[in-house]
């Protein structure tokens, strides 16, 4: 049984070492003022994320960052369909609107449901692209808010944790994917998985049961964002514990049976929110057989070795030549290269590792960190452009079934995510200590108290450092309450810890005793110290503005005309609605979700059985020459032949088509429109720049033959 008031030596993991907590600052964070803190941060963040954008505002319901094509206008449609599925009793993860007659499993795209839900208020209100622009800047500033209120726990110096946040909402790899994937840049709950293993299996502050609940809903929420994240944020999880298991062999056993336990509580929890969309993952309806993704697309998106080290045309500081160098890196100049830190940062990161590399959290990270930057070089390393042909770790992944739809470029994350703990503990430490060696114990010769990976106590200022107590004396503070993240000042209360959570004192921690932190270290060395870290920075800052691209929406679609369209009913568009050219699907969002399209930019089987993200109706080979013409820059005209409009009044009676909508101003949209006359044998109603057809089914039936 636990004795209040002792914690966990997290020097080596090892139970053996138990003592009583040293002295503590004065006054501990209220979890109040932390979220305070944690929300005047993200309000900070939120600002800066805004003017990345400036001058489209954060409600802009009629433009889209990256462009009005592709995936921004897939993601809207995902928020549309969320918001349409739960509000007319359809099911979110399936729909018939895509992919008609057939339909979509969309538990195997990236329709993020979660964010749907979060955005279905401004959806309502303000339509889909209001809602996507939204969250691409509260993604930002949810993230940097969220690292923040992590790094809080861990240092004493809130601009040192200001400084990681900073870095982890605008690196490169947020920034980048930021652009076009909301998906991908709304990761506020990643660097929750820190604390939440910390206090589960480090300082084990809460039990195993607790910290199972806690798991298994943070991931679930997880998975209802980004599948790939999740996946991605296990793996390093992973990675982590290995290395504290091959550095601390003797707890393994006992962190083994905790892990079991808090891995049992997790499951049901996880599967209860997230089990019906891994089921259509794995087994439901229209799901293609094989990789989702073609492998080989995914593959071309990796690191160079030199990737730390060269700008691109995405940063703000990117000298000519060096920004053309790292553009000719296999990612290069696409938004998936999110690996550059800059020589400043790399420098302070390789200085801040060494350093304080007893530091727990530091050495879990740099792991993590170094991890994810091998596994995202690829199968094979390259380096300034060039494939030197050496197979790298990430060859394994490919052969494997779910794990081989993996993009090696997109573990940056973990590699920004490592750069931003080690950037603030080391800069926090640095205040504290200055130029003096800090070891594992805190003052006085006394171990640091467990309450987290950091296992010195760094106060806030000299003055905060109370005397040390005797060997065996209680530290103050108080017992964490359920759902407390236990501050600095907290210690373990009964139930907190699983059973076995008890040893025989350690007269002897491990570490050099350097002494107390020392005097008030004054303003010149806290102002120095935050100015080399702003500077290390400052190469990471990204180019101004994101750029955005108005929506042409058809008038038709957003007035009451719409309205003549029946309910569900199906359309054949031109241009057809195949990626990259999703116009259909933002007609769609436009008319509230009014009839359903052929094709879609979805993965959907295609006839046999392997995936497809560019689905085409059965037909003739002419069919396809119709519907793909005006796609994409070089494709042909649609042959007006009387094969073709034999083709399309096949098509329209046999999916059961009862509408046509043409944009005439498309490219080749008057030869579309041509062949859907003479096939229908009337011309269209005019609607501005569209042509119409709202009673195809009566009009086949009129005209026969």
């Amino acid at each position: 049984m636990d004795r209040p008031g002792q914690v966990i030596m997290l020097g080596d993991l090892d139970d053996g070492a138990v003592t009583p907590a040293p002295s503590l600052p004065r006054k501990a964070r209220s979890p109040l003022r932390a979220l305070a803190e944690a929300g005047a941060a993200g309000a900070v963040y939120f600002v800066l994320a805004c003017l990345l954008y400036w001058p489209a505002t954060p409600f802009g319901a009629g433009h889209l960052p990256g462009c009005a094509c592709g995936d921004p206008e897939q993601q809207t449609w995902f928020l549309a369909w969320t918001s349409h599925a739960l509000t007319h009793g359809l099911n979110p993860f399936f729909t018939q609107y895509l992919n008609a007659p057939r339909g979509a499993n969309l538990a195997i795209d990236t329709a993020m449901p979660l964010l749907g839900v979060l955005g279905m208020p401004i959806t309502l209100l303000a339509g889909p692209v209001a809602t996507f622009n939204l969250l691409l800047k509260l993604g930002l500033a949810a993230s940097g808010a969220s690292m923040f209120g992590v790094l809080r726990r861990y240092t004493a110096w809130w601009p040192a944790a200001f400084c990681g946040g900073l870095l982890f909402a605008f690196s490169p790899y947020l920034a980048g994917q930021a652009v076009r994937h909301v998906f991908l840049s709304f990761v506020p709950l990643v660097p929750l998985f820190i604390p939440l293993l910390d206090d589960w299996l480090v300082s084990r502050r809460r039990s195993p049961l607790r910290s199972g609940l806690l798991l298994g809903l943070v991931a679930a929420l997880q998975y209802l964002i980004s599948p790939e994240i999740l996946l991605t944020s296990a793996m390093m999880a992973v990675a982590g514990l290995v290395w504290l298991a091959v550095r601390n062999p003797r707890a393994v056993p006992e962190r083994a049976a905790a892990l079991a336990r808090g891995l049992a509580a997790a499951l049901p929890v996880f599967l209860l929110i997230a089990g019906y969309a891994i089921w259509l993952l794995i087994a439901g309806p229209n799901r293609p057989a094989g990789p989702v993704h073609i492998l080989s697309g995914l593959a071309r998106y990796h690191a160079d070795l030199l990737s730390p080290l060269l700008p691109t045309s995405h940063q703000l500081l990117a000298p000519g030549a060096l920004g053309a160098a790292g553009d000719r890196l296999p990612a290069g100049a696409t938004i998936e290269n999110g690996f550059y830190l800059g020589l400043p940062l790399l420098v302070l990161l390789c200085y801040f590792a060494v350093r304080y590399r007893r530091v727990p959290l530091v050495g879990i990270v740099t792991v993590i960190g170094l991890v994810a930057f091998v596994l995202g070089l690829g199968a094979k390393l390259t380096v300034n452009g060039t494939a030197i042909g050496i197979p790298l770790p990430f060859a394994v992944f490919t052969h494997l079934p779910i794990v081989q739809n993996l993009e090696p470029a997109r573990l940056s994350l973990y590699v920004q995510l490592a750069a931003a703990v080690i950037v603030a503990v080391g800069l926090d430490r640095t205040r504290a200590y200055g130029r003096r060696r800090a070891s594992a114990t805190a003052g006085h010769g006394q171990p640091s108290p467990a309450d987290s990976l950091v296992p010195a106590a760094v106060p806030a200022t000299g003055k905060d450092q109370g005397p040390a107590p005797p060997r065996g004396a209680t530290g103050p503070g108080r017992s964490p309450g359920p759902g407390d993240t236990p501050g600095p000042g907290d210690t373990l209360g009964p139930g907190d810890t699983g059973p076995g959570d008890q040893g025989p004192a350690d007269p002897e921690p491990p570490g050099r005793d350097d002494g107390p932190p020392g005097r008030d270290p004054g303003w010149v060395r806290p102002v120095v110290v935050a100015a080399v870290g702003l500077v290390a920075l400052l190469p990471l800052v990204p180019q101004l503005p994101i750029d955005t691209y108005p929506i042409h929406t058809l008038r038709f679609f957003a007035s009451a005309k719409v309205q003549r369209v029946p309910p569900g009913a199906l359309a054949l568009t031109f241009p057809f609605e195949l990626a990259p050219r999703n116009d259909a699907m933002m007609w769609q969002t436009a008319s509230g979700m009014r009839f359903r399209v052929l094709g879609g930019d979805v993965f959907v089987p295609e006839a046999g059985g392997r995936s497809t993200w560019h689905p085409l109706p059965q037909g003739p080979p002419v069919l396809a020459q119709v519907l793909k013409a005006g796609q994409y820059t070089r494709t042909p005209p649609p042959p007006v032949t009387a094969s073709a409009v034999a083709a399309i009044r096949q098509l329209c009676a046999r999916s059961h088509v009862a509408v046509v909508f043409v944009d005439r101003k498309a490219q080749y949209g008057h030869l579309f429109d041509l062949l859907v006359h003479r096939a229908l044998r009337v011309p269209g109603r005019v609607e501005g720049r569209l042509s119409v057809w709202l009673n195809v089914r009566r009009d086949l039936h009129r005209h026969p033959g």
